[in-house]
């Protein structure tokens, strides 16, 4: 790969990875509500879930949708129920600074993989950059890298913004960031 493909393959993968999506809008919600160090499980859980949705997707997702074209409905049922589970958690939560289902590291490594369509962008995605093993795998600990970087910078901002918010605008931005989670769900399906 040349000095190029790597500045582009950064610079476009900076700006998906910022696009709001479940995690970035789920990083953000919770960090209004939550101390940092409660966060670092689910932000950490988030990258091991990147890694986990890279490996799945270049691996397996690719040879299962040449055997078959319905293993791509299975996927979005799959992660469409669980970004709708996330989404009435965070619409029903009672009081925003007493959750009582912390964001743990298994909760993120769930919502890194259960986006069909970044399964999907990871297998059409990183070949344009790389034409070898080897190549893929240095994206994709750069893409991993970059990721926890940008949904550790999200959770910092966040937590730091949310101080000098009313518990009442917290409520209503939790209640947003569910709303797009749950258009999130509809968009998988467009």
């Amino acid at each position: 790969m040349t000095v190029n493909d790597w500045i582009t393959f950064i610079l476009a993968s900076i700006v998906i990875i910022i696009s709001p999506g479940p995690s970035v809008i789920y990083v953000t919600t919770n960090s209004m509500t939550n101390e940092i160090k409660t966060m670092m499980p689910l932000v950490v859980g988030l990258t091991a879930g990147y890694f986990c949705g890279m490996g799945i997707s270049l691996i397996f997702i690719s040879s299962l949708l040449k055997i078959s074209s319905y293993s791509l409905v299975v996927l979005k049922i799959i992660g469409s129920g669980y970004l709708t589970y996330l989404a009435i958690q965070m619409w029903t939560r009672k009081h925003i600074n007493q959750d009582s289902r912390k964001p743990t590291f298994l909760r993120g490594v769930l919502i890194a993989i259960s986006n069909p369509k970044a399964l999907l962008f990871y297998t059409t995605f990183f070949p344009q950059f790389g034409h070898t093993q080897v190549d893929m795998v240095y994206l994709a600990v750069c893409y991993g890298i970059l990721s926890f970087i940008v949904d550790f910078s999200n959770m910092l901002i966040s937590h730091f913004v949310s101080r000098g918010i009313s518990m009442n605008s917290l409520m209503w931005i939790n209640r947003s960031g569910a709303l797009l989670l749950w258009l999130t769900t509809l968009k998988i399906w467009l």
